[in-house]
């Protein structure tokens, strides 16, 4: 929500970071369901880069994912062109593959994304 706003990366990172205050006594449970899940053990996922961070609540991860998704999902231009247009241009798009995969990914119109957007005061 907080993309979709536009919010910054600092806004963003505390906001996410102040969820490890809820989180954390259920760190264990939460990291052992994630382990479940993928069939790992935790001597198996600490192997992994980034397994066990990915289970907490770091606020730099947040971010990351944000950048990665706007290389993921921001990469087909004719979509990119086709949201682009719909968004008040005196406003910039700070995480466009976070539009980009409501759209190509959980199937939202674009319209959609916008009335969200203007909710969240985002757009004039």
């Amino acid at each position: 929500m907080l993309a979709l706003a536009s919010s910054s990366p600092a806004t963003i990172s505390h906001d996410y970071a102040l969820s490890r205050i809820g989180t954390e006594p259920y760190r264990d449970f939460l990291l052992g369901h994630l382990l479940g899940y993928l069939n790992l053990t935790r001597e198996e996922a600490g192997k992994m880069p980034g397994m066990l961070e990915m289970a907490g609540t770091h606020a730099w991860v947040l971010v990351r994912l944000l950048e990665w998704m706007d290389v993921e999902w921001s990469s087909d231009e004719a979509s990119e062109a086709k949201i682009s247009a719909s968004v008040d241009d005196t406003k910039k798009r700070r995480w466009p593959g976070v539009e980009s995969w409501l759209v190509k990914v959980l199937d939202f119109s674009v319209e959609d994304v916008n009335v969200i957007r203007k909710n969240l005061g985002a757009t004039e």
